[in-house]
Parts: C-alpha cells; structure tokens; sequence
C-alpha cells in the first residue's frame, strides 16, 4: 500500500556496485544514503553478499543518513570474505562515517573530513511512543562508541564524548587517532559528483572552512523538514494501519 503519492518521490541512486575484474569491485557511495527517497540501503548490502572478489574498494562521499541501513552495510562489508578497503573521497559523516569504518584499510584523500555524532530520530506520539525513542537512541549511541572506539586508537568513554559533542575530524586529526590512513594516490576519475556540496545545516558544529567547501546546496533545509513531515505522517499512518490489520 503507498501511502505518499509516487510524484512526491524522487529515487535517487547513491550507489553503485562495479565489478572491475576478476580481482576487484568498486563500491561508490555519493550522496545521502536515503532509504526513502534514494534506494534502500538493503539493496546495496544484497549486492555486497554477491560478490566473489578478492578485493572490495569502497568510495564514500556522503553526509550520511539511515543509519540502520548503514549498520546492515557495515556488517555486511566486516563479513565479507576477502579485503575490504574504505576511501573517504571529501566528506564521510554520521551513517556514512560507520560505513568508513568497515574498511580493513581506511583512506581518507588529504582535505578530506570525517564526522561522528550521536543518532537522531524524529518521533510523534505521546510520552510513551518518546520514551521508546529515547531507549533506541541510548542503545544506538553505545553501539557507536563501540565501533569507533574498536576502529580507533581512542578508548571508548571519549568517543562517547565526542559523539555527544558532534566532533568533526580532517584528515590529519583523522589519522592522529587511528581512524584512518592518508591516500596519496589519485582520485578516481569516473565517480560523479565526488566533491557535491550538501546541506549541512542539519548538524550543530560544522567548522567554518567545511561550510565553505560544501556552500553550493543540492538539498535545501526547506526540503529536508518537508521530507522529515512526511515520513512522520507515514509512519503515523502505517502504525494506525497496522493496529487495524489493514496490511
């Protein structure tokens, strides 16, 4: 049952899976990763279950999104028989910095930045329907100091606080710290849009130097609050519809 007229959609293909040769595939991920409005994240994993390489190389340009997507990728790239390498093209934040760290090499180009900060979630409902929320988010928050912490150099009581502080790295802070490794080599020319600016306006403490690289917005707030108004009435809806047995 659709419940959001199909115009109101608008797919987006944040990613791609290339096989390169019998010895490689090539993973890009540009753009919000959008279980909604863009193709949803199982569908990426399911291809990643696919593959027989020996090497998966993973391309990351993203602000990030769906985290519960995100964590099925992640586990599903830590799982993978064979190597798994993690390049942050320009920016690797939130869900898509959980994503990075499922590299068994991580790489981040030289003016590149990495994000971590605690989950969000939007809720409608009455003290019951927020405390449920506010249970999920406490558990989520611990499930990422953990896996920072485990792909650091940083004990995890201070990812904690850096999750909670919404802590922006570049890339020699991200090195400093164990997160990554600087990638001297070249930028891959067949990705599209490696460097598309985004609308950080989302987060709390984005440094001044990254709103200025990323100024030139594809998503305005104005769409980000009615995508967020939407989903809310949906799942709203799905609720009553489910309590009802009507699916």
């Amino acid at each position: 049952m659709k419940l959001i007229p199909e115009q109101f959609r608008s797919k987006t293909d944040w990613f791609t899976v290339k096989a390169q040769d019998s010895q490689s595939a090539k993973i890009e991920i540009i753009g919000p990763i959008d279980s909604w409005y863009g193709l949803d994240p199982t569908l990426l994993t399911k291809q990643i279950l696919a593959l027989d390489v020996p090497t998966i190389d993973v391309f990351i340009s993203s602000p990030g999104g769906d985290l519960f997507g995100s964590l099925a990728v992640y586990n599903s790239l830590k799982a993978y028989n064979g190597k798994v390498r993690t390049f942050n093209l320009g920016l690797a934040a939130s869900a898509a910095a959980l994503i990075f760290m499922a590299g068994e090499e991580r790489y981040m180009f030289p003016e590149a930045m990495l994000m971590i900060h605690n989950s969000m979630i939007f809720t409608a409902g009455n003290s019951k329907d927020h405390a449920a929320s506010i249970n999920v988010l406490t558990k989520l928050d611990d499930l990422q100091s953990r896996i920072f912490a485990k792909n650091s150099n940083i004990e995890q009581h201070r990812i904690t606080a850096m999750l909670a502080a919404e802590t922006w790295f570049n890339t020699n802070d991200a090195t400093a710290h164990g997160f990554a490794s600087v990638w001297t080599g070249d930028l891959p020319k067949d990705i599209p849009n490696a460097t598309a600016g985004f609308d950080l306006s989302i987060f709390e403490n984005v440094p001044e130097r990254v709103k200025a690289v990323f100024a030139e917005k594809k998503i305005k707030t104005e769409d980000i609050k009615k995508d967020m108004e939407l989903k809310i009435v949906r799942n709203s809806m799905e609720s009553r519809l489910l309590s009802q047995n009507l699916f």
